[in-house]
């Protein structure tokens, strides 16, 4: 399955190192280099001013990916892979397909996805590891008194409250990771 929040970071990394200022010769903007057509496309908001923004051109990106790319992909019977997504990217979709353009600039992305993708994991392996050892030392403590107390005077207190107001949703690790 592509993740396509690690491929939007590869993307980013291959076209400007993350530089959000970035310019091309062509008028690409943002860190993902996107030209005004494409821009124009996917939103209202103007080019010139609002590519700069990270989180705006990181939303322009996925939308362009989800909307255009795989569903040229899909409906050519091409696969679905970084090196293909990055492929259509670079090239446009018809040129990487038809003309054999962007192949060695889609080559560096599928290989930063992959270095990206094992660091990921790499990092998350650290962290159930950390709160394993974390749950094991608290496991041999015996409770603490105080905590039994906070505990049962949350439960007094909710109950003369009432429920308490609703909380928004914790956000997706999607947009946990397109966000950092």
């Amino acid at each position: 399955m592509l993740d396509l929040p690690t491929l939007v970071a590869a993307i980013s990394l291959v076209e400007t190192g993350d530089n959000d200022l970035a310019v091309g010769k062509h008028g690409e903007r943002s860190r993902f280099q996107i030209i005004e057509r494409v821009w124009n496309h996917h939103t209202h908001l103007t080019h010139r001013i609002h590519a700069k923004n990270p989180r705006v051109s990181v939303l322009i990106t996925l939308d362009h990916i989800d909307k255009c790319i795989i569903p040229y992909l899909a409906s050519h019977e091409q696969p679905i892979t970084p090196f293909t997504v990055a492929g259509c990217w670079n090239g446009g979709c018809w040129g990487f397909t038809q003309l054999d353009w962007g192949r060695d600039y889609a080559e560096r992305v599928a290989n930063t996805y992959v270095k990206l993708t094992n660091e990921r994991a790499l990092q998350a392996k650290r962290e159930v590891l950390s709160r394993v050892r974390v749950n094991r030392e608290n496991s041999n403590r015996p409770p603490t008194k105080s905590a039994n107390n906070r505990a049962v005077s949350r439960q007094k207190s909710e109950h003369n409250r009432g429920p308490s107001p609703r909380r928004l949703p914790k956000p997706s690790r999607v947009q946990m990771e397109l966000f950092r």
